[in-house]
């Protein structure tokens, strides 16, 4: 039996943010904007904010 990938953002209902929303993401927190806020702004949890926030993340 072979493992199968399963897309998790559609089992747990979490949004993935484009490009352009990501930067407007690094943008508005660099500003100041608190990341609650900017979460539910953009529909994504406080961590998936915190990870865009991450440096790896801000490079790819």
């Amino acid at each position: 039996m072979s493992a199968k990938f399963v897309d998790r953002s559609a089992v747990i209902g979490t949004a993935a943010l484009t490009t352009e929303q990501a930067q407007q993401l690094r943008e508005r927190a660099t500003a100041g904007a608190k990341k609650s806020a900017l979460a539910r702004e953009f529909g994504i949890s406080r961590e998936t904010v915190y990870s865009h926030l991450r440096p790896a993340a801000a490079t790819g």
